[in-house]
């Protein structure tokens, strides 16, 4: 009796988390000539980059801000929401609304940052995968242009990670923005980092 219940509550589950994820919109004031937008790719809505605006890799190394920071992505079935202020489409954000995994699942938020400053992403993740733990931090600086758009990700690997920066073009193909990655400045590692 007791395999059937729980195989019952695993079918369940799994049709519950199959779907796409959701998509939020949401209306906030943009200033084409002071704000760039940003999307920030992570897990079930978990932020694996952190944003500082207005903050350069030298002001962010000598602030408290650099304490070990871990995120952890435990693989337990959660809802997946996108959070969309209006960033055009690319490739990576479509995949990511079709993605219906059960481990690990992509979504993204999207957010205002102030043009013409710089700003730092710091990205940080804590693995545990059989009997294995992986533990990566970067952090990486640049500043955005008035009107732009952008989209960020945390790329973790068995013995790195990397922060990429794409620039969203108004280029289209197939409806879908293409995007051009920029090269970016990466900050020392803080002393707290592993």
């Amino acid at each position: 009796m007791k395999p059937s219940i729980i195989l019952c509550c695993l079918l369940l589950t799994s049709c519950t988390f199959s779907k796409e994820s959701q998509i939020i919109h949401k209306k906030i004031p943009f200033d084409v000539n002071t704000q760039a937008k940003l999307r920030m790719y992570g897990s079930y809505n978990m932020d694996l980059i952190r944003n500082y605006t207005d903050t350069d890799c030298t002001q962010w190394e000598n602030t408290k801000r650099n304490s070990a920071n871990r995120r952890f992505i435990n693989g337990l079935p959660r809802k997946a929401r996108n959070i969309s202020i209006g960033i055009p489409p690319t490739n990576l954000s479509k995949n990511t609304e079709k993605d219906t995994g059960m481990v690990i699942r992509d979504t993204y938020r999207e957010i205002t940052i102030p043009a013409g400053k710089p700003i730092v992403l710091d990205g940080a993740s804590s693995i545990i995968s059989n009997n294995r733990r992986i533990e990566c931090r970067i952090a990486t600086s640049f500043t955005p242009k008035a009107g732009k758009y952008y989209e960020t990700r945390y790329v973790i690997t068995p013995t790195s990670c990397d922060i990429e920066v794409y620039n969203i073009l108004d280029k289209k193909q197939d409806d879908i923005n293409l995007t051009s990655k920029i090269s970016t400045e990466y900050c020392k590692k803080p002393k707290t980092s592993f």
